[in-house]
């Protein structure tokens, strides 16, 4: 056994349990994946309320929002980061495994959720919360937000309330797949 072995046996040489290490990127994916969004979007871009009739402070809050807004898309770069380091994780496992792991239920469920559920969801979000805003606030350099940014963020702020019923008991499935590994009937 040398020093890349991908298998699980026991061995005194030293060497790098490729599996463990894949494991461990694919978690601080999810975490870096998760976490951003149940905590940034949440805290910052929901509580943000336009609360006065005030033009003046109209123009303030939209100066300010357009500040938050655009530290929301840093935030979104960490967990677009962490969906791709879940992604490598998770193929890492499956390589280390020698892909003897696709023939369990449990794992073939959760890639399942993930194409069908994760991947079209992703795309949006990557597109509309970051790509989007990006490229209107270079169009358009002003202090405020113009049409267009509001246009998108409109359009973000509707994808993300149509997109919580689904990735939230996504989420749970994946967890209670990841944990309990029930016996479900297999896919292929």
């Amino acid at each position: 056994m040398g020093f890349l072995d991908r298998r699980h046996a026991v061995s005194t040489e030293p060497r790098l349990n490729w599996f463990w290490f894949f494991k461990l990127m694919h978690l601080g994916g999810i975490i870096m994946w998760i976490g951003p969004p149940l905590g940034a979007y949440w805290m910052y871009l929901r509580s943000f309320r336009r609360t006065s009739g005030n033009r003046q402070s109209n123009q303030l809050e939209t100066i300010v929002e357009r500040r938050v807004r655009g530290a929301f898309i840093g935030i979104l770069l960490v967990e677009h980061i962490g969906f791709a380091l879940l992604l490598l994780g998770m193929l890492g496992m499956l390589w280390a495994g020698d892909w003897v792991h696709l023939k369990l239920s449990w794992v073939q469920w959760k890639l399942c959720i993930v194409v069908a559920i994760f991947f079209p969801l992703e795309f949006f979000d990557i597109w509309w919360g970051q790509i989007a805003p990006q490229r209107a606030m270079r169009n358009d350099p002003g202090p405020g937000i113009g049409t267009e940014l509001r246009r998108i963020l409109n359009r973000y702020d509707l994808f993300v309330k149509i997109s919580i019923p689904f990735l939230i008991p996504a989420w749970i499935v994946i967890f209670y797949l990841a944990v309990a590994r029930p016996a479900w009937p297999p896919i292929w």
